[in-house]
């Protein structure tokens, strides 16, 4: 985040020190309506939503340090253990995108971030950090925070290229832009599953978007992701 941090809240500010320790950075926010039930099931509705994770490949370094390879969930373990005692100490509600019911929106508090956008591919992308970016944590402040308001244009709408829709080897998200078409789950998985080492360092689809090429998943990061959606390559 660029803006002055003279301008932020206090609690935003010691929210982004402890979030660099962690490699994490904060992703975007935003104020809920009055009255509106953003939460559901919640009676006591936030005024400022916060969502947090990683940018590109250094919270992998922090993570692949402490994590305990005997936990299949290690990476949302080790996510709930670093992010609730900063909850703690700032005294607000921290809910998670894993480990449901209750599922929460993740994907529709995105869309309300200044800053992130839908993609061709169907996937929220960062106007900084392109598609290399996960959410893995949401905190809910009582108070409405000064937060950063992001006025960059959806990079998207400048694309013409679109090269994003075509770079999958097996077309798997070809026509996701087209009304009423969608990304290829069966087919992504069954390809990256027989080992494709290209797909294994990183999806060829996101990679191919111009914007975050800095923030692209280190070739280990990427395998541990890959290995959680399809389970160990076949050779």
């Amino acid at each position: 985040m660029s803006e002055s941090m003279s301008s932020l809240a206090p609690q935003i500010t010691r929210l982004d020190t402890d979030l660099s320790l962690l490699g994490m950075v904060r992703l975007g926010a935003f104020h809920p309506l009055p009255g509106e039930n953003v939460v559901p099931g919640q009676a006591e509705q936030p005024g400022t939503i916060v969502l947090v994770g990683n940018a590109g490949s250094a919270m992998w370094s922090v993570f692949d340090k402490a994590k305990d390879r005997s936990d299949k969930d290690a990476m949302n373990s080790w996510t709930t253990d670093v992010l609730t005692p900063i909850a703690s100490w700032l005294g607000c509600q921290l809910v998670f995108p894993f480990g449901g019911p209750p599922w929460y929106p993740f994907v529709s508090w995105a869309e309300r971030c200044p800053g992130i956008s839908k993609s061709p591919l169907g996937m929220g992308v960062h106007h900084h950090y392109g598609l290399f970016h996960a959410h893995r944590g949401a905190f809910f402040f009582n108070d409405r925070l000064t937060v950063h308001e992001d006025t960059s244009d959806n990079p998207c709408s400048i694309c013409r290229d679109r090269p994003c829709l075509s770079a999958c080897p097996v077309s798997a998200f070809s026509h996701a832009d087209t009304v009423g078409s969608s990304y290829d789950y069966a087919a992504c998985k069954d390809h990256v599953r027989t080992g494709d080492r290209a797909c294994w360092q990183g999806c060829l689809a996101r990679k191919a978007c111009p914007v975050g090429r800095d923030y692209h998943y280190a070739s280990d990061h990427a395998a541990f992701h890959m290995r959680a959606f399809v389970g160990p390559a076949r050779d």
